[in-house]
């Protein structure tokens, strides 16, 4: 069983406790009984008052609560750190399934680019610019899902390594600073790929780029 599973079994268990708390003390009250069973089987689940003490019993084992509030609120917040790490555990197998999906929508994009950018041929300056649109829009969407992969960021990365390894000025967006070093459309479009697959390769070398 994963991570995942076992944390599903926690939380269900809890929730399960919650609900008896909930269950046994509404039965305590309304049937006015010194001690209430919420199954039929012998060894189930009991709760009783005994001097202002909830005892709760269950097979062979015992607890007495004397906050009964306090108690019930320990159980939410359990409850609730096992939902955190249950939406924790989902966000990490995300990551896992679309890890570098950046490089590969940039691919698609490379091969069938007014499938993604507005315009006509040459490609160019307009076409890159929607392009880094589209970069910020993806890395705008790992943000709010909290998954962490190569896109978060990306245009800010790129422009950081632009800057590091060409010393270009990216403060107008990587787009700019490359059809200004290229000095024209067509070979702007030409050069932002080759520096696009410069930097996937950068990525994995250790310590690429520095926080």
């Amino acid at each position: 069983m994963g991570d995942e599973g076992r944390i599903q079994n926690e939380q269900t268990y809890i929730n399960a406790w919650l609900w008896a708390l909930d269950a046994g003390l509404e039965r305590l009250q309304r049937e006015s009984f010194a001690r209430v069973k919420l199954f039929a089987e012998s060894d189930a689940l009991g709760l009783a008052h005994d001097e202002g003490v909830l005892v709760i019993t269950y097979e062979d084992q015992e607890a007495r609560v004397r906050d009964v509030a306090a108690f019930r609120q320990a159980l939410r917040e359990a409850a609730r750190h096992l939902k955190d790490l249950r939406d924790e555990v989902e966000r990490m197998k995300l990551a896992k399934t679309i890890h570098s999906d950046i490089f590969k929508l940039l691919d698609n994009i490379r091969q069938r680019p007014f499938m993604y950018v507005p315009g006509n041929e040459p490609l160019g300056l307009v076409h890159l610019q929607s392009l880094e649109q589209i970069l910020w829009g993806y890395s705008c969407a790992l943000h709010h899902h909290g998954i962490l992969e190569p896109g978060l960021d990306f245009p800010v990365k790129f422009g950081a390594y632009l800057s590091e390894t060409r010393g270009w000025s990216a403060s107008c967006g990587p787009a700019a600073a490359i059809h200004k070093a290229a000095g024209g459309d067509s070979e702007a479009w030409a050069l932002y790929w080759k520096l696009i697959d410069e930097f996937r390769e950068s990525l994995a070398r250790p310590n690429p780029l520095p926080e």
